[in-house]
C-alpha cells in the first residue's frame, strides 16, 4: 500500500512561515523527536515550535510523517529480506563459494548451517500462519539480534584463502565437502 502524500498544515493568516517550512519542522521533529534539533535545522525559534506543537494540525502531521516513513522503511526491509532469501536459496541449491587456486568453487552447505536456516525459516513461517502466536516486539528484537549474531559468527568463520597447489580444509568442514580433484591426493 502506497502512503498518501503528507498534507501541509492549514495556512495561517499573518504568519511569515510557509506551509513548507511548517511541514519541514514537523518532518524533522517526527524523525528526531527533538525541538532543539528542529530549531537548529530549520532556524525556527523553539518558542514558535512549542506553540505549533499545541495546535490541532501538529500531532496529525507528525503521525502522517511517521506513517509514511514507516512504510518506506518497511518497503526497504522487504527488499533486503527478499534478497537474503534468494541468497540463502542459492547457497542451499548450489553450495557455498570457496576460492581454490584463484577460482571460485561451490561446496555443499554444512548440515549445521542448513539446520539453522531451516529452523529460523520454519519458526517465521509458523508465526505467519498463526497470528495469535506472534512474538512481542521485545521478543522479535531479541530474535533479530540472535540472528544477526549468528550471521556475524558465520561470516567470521568463513575464510576465503588462495593456497597454491592445495586445498586446505577450514575448521568445521569435512573433507567430503571438497569437490573431487581439489583435495589432497
Amino acid at each position: 500500500m502506497t502512503p498518501q502524500p503528507v498534507t501541509a498544515p492549514t495556512s495561517i493568516a499573518g504568519s511569515h512561515f510557509t506551509d513548507e517550512q511548517r511541514l519541514e519542522a514537523v518532518t524533522v521533529f517526527a524523525m528526531s523527536g527533538s525541538m532543539a534539533e528542529v530549531s537548529r535545522r530549520t532556524g525556527i525559534a523553539e518558542s514558535t515550535l512549542s506553540g505549533w506543537r499545541h495546535t490541532e494540525w501538529w500531532p496529525r502531521l507528525v503521525e502522517e510523517v511517521r506513517t509514511r516513513k514507516n512504510a518506506e522503511i518497511d518497503a526497504g526491509l522487504t527488499r533486503v529480506i527478499e534478497k537474503a532469501i534468494c541468497a540463502v536459496e542459492d547457497r542451499l541449491d548450489n553450495g557455498d563459494v570457496l576460492l581454490v587456486k584463484g577460482e571460485e568453487v561451490r561446496v555443499p552447505v554444512r548440515a549445521k548451517d542448513a539446520a539453522i536456516v531451516a529452523g529460523v525459516m520454519f519458526d517465521k513461517r509458523q508465526q505467519l500462519r498463526d497470528p495469535q502466536n506472534r512474538p512481542t516486539r521485545e521478543e522479535a528484537e531479541e530474535d533479530l539480534q540472535r540472528l544477526a549474531d549468528r550471521l556475524l559468527a558465520l561470516q567470521s568463520s568463513v575464510q576465503r584463502r588462495i593456497i597454491e597447489g592445495e586445498v586446505k580444509v577450514l575448521p568445521e568442514q569435512s573433507p567430503s565437502a571438497i569437490p573431487p580433484g581439489f583435495g589432497p591426493t
